[in-house]
């Protein structure tokens, strides 16, 4: 699959027609945008991206009365059956966007990284994820989907833990790779990305992407 076959898949969505969201991205992509800036960016992306992610969510038309008459208006019913799974570490800003938009959302944190190319090996060492249930939507947020296969690993945990109405990877740059690492594991899972990116490198880091965003977010850590 091509990026345009996979931007034609129902299962994935990317936001590339929506100019606030790429000028965003496109700022975190500056290798000049210092960590303040990259943090608020990724918060930022969060939160337009909830925003056009609850397009997509159920709804009721309920009753309203205001000042003048009976009207009707709606409830998003989703919104209050929300798990947002936190992988340490550079997806907390951007998590935290997306609470802005569904303070109700129950928390689950997963501590995950991938070793370095070509081997590069999953290691998942804290797992914290509520229980779920059929009417729940698990989004599970990492602003670089890659390879897909630490993102894989983590929805083999999640769906081991509980049930679900929807599962949705959000990502602000996903790879080609990753994307169809996903769909063709987890034929039930969504992908919901700012941008698809070109390919990956022999590191496997994203091209053009925008670096590490862990480091970038928190600095580079000391090196044992």
């Amino acid at each position: 699959m091509g990026i345009e076959d996979l931007e034609k898949d129902s299962r994935v969505i990317s936001f590339k027609q929506n100019l606030a969201i790429q000028e965003l991205v496109d700022e975190l992509r500056d290798k000049d945008t210092d960590p303040i800036k990259f943090r608020k960016g990724l918060n930022k992306l969060g939160r337009y991206m909830g925003y056009e992610l609850s397009k997509t969510f159920d709804y009721t038309v309920i009753d309203i009365d205001t000042p003048v008459c009976p009207t009707k208006g709606v409830r998003i019913s989703d919104k209050d059956n929300l798990v947002m799974i936190n992988i340490l570490r550079a997806a907390i800003p951007f998590i935290e966007g997306f609470y802005k938009v569904f303070p109700k959302a129950r928390a689950g944190i997963i501590s995950a990284w991938r070793g370095p190319a070509p081997e590069s090996r999953i290691s998942v060492e804290y797992v914290k994820v509520p229980k779920t249930t059929k009417e729940d939507i698990i989004m599970i947020g990492d602003p670089m989907l890659a390879t897909g296969h630490t993102i894989s690993r983590i929805i083999d945990e999640v769906k081991s833990r509980g049930d679900f109405k929807r599962i949705i990877v959000v990502a602000v740059i996903s790879a080609p790779e990753g994307i169809r690492e996903i769909l063709a594991k987890h034929k039930d899972v969504e992908v919901v990305t700012a941008v698809i990116d070109e390919k990956l490198n022999e590191k496997n880091y994203i091209v053009p992407g925008l670096g590490d965003a862990g480091d970038r977010c928190f600095g580079e850590p000391i090196k044992k």
